[in-house]
């Protein structure tokens, strides 16, 4: 009995963390999906979703950047990318904070995670442009992340 309950507060947690942006689904297999990214609405921005995957095909992470054609991303004002931040905290129940590329200047990245996921938006602030933000947003789970890295650092290894 004491098996069957932890197992049962196992699944009741994974199902709780559950990594998912628009119909893409973090742990499952691209094959289960007739593309790897599509036009579609997040948050109220218009844009592409996108995954990224294993050398299985496993998706490890998710992606998003405003974009009317699906390839040139957005530029989006300032209210609409602070309410896409607010709802990405409010989803996801992780908190971002702010890191500057530089020491001048408002780019750089907000990010946050916790034990199971990480979450990175970018952050290009152009003062000078009617729509002064462009950003992307990724979602990604630690462990497969981590073997996207071996896999990367394989990869490197047998290209000379």
């Amino acid at each position: 009995m004491k098996k069957l309950f932890t197992i049962a507060v196992m699944l009741i947690g994974m199902i709780g963390y559950a990594q998912s942006l628009r119909g893409f689904e973090i742990g499952n297999n691209i094959s289960e999906y007739d593309e790897k990214g599509k036009m579609d609405v997040v948050a109220g921005i218009e844009g592409y979703v996108y995954v990224m995957t294993l050398n299985d095909g496993t998706i490890y992470a998710i992606g998003f950047s405003p974009s009317d054609d699906g390839v040139n991303v957005d530029r989006v004002y300032k209210s609409t990318y602070n309410k896409f931040k607010t709802a990405v905290e409010n989803n996801y129940g992780i908190p971002l904070k702010f890191t500057a590329k530089t020491d001048y200047g408002d780019d750089g990245w907000y990010h946050g995670k916790n034990k199971q996921t990480k979450i990175i938006m970018s952050y290009d602030y152009n003062q000078f442009s009617d729509k002064p933000v462009k950003f992307s947003f990724f979602i990604s789970d630690n462990a497969l992340s981590e073997i996207n890295e071996k896999e990367l650092e394989n990869k490197a290894a047998t290209q000379f």
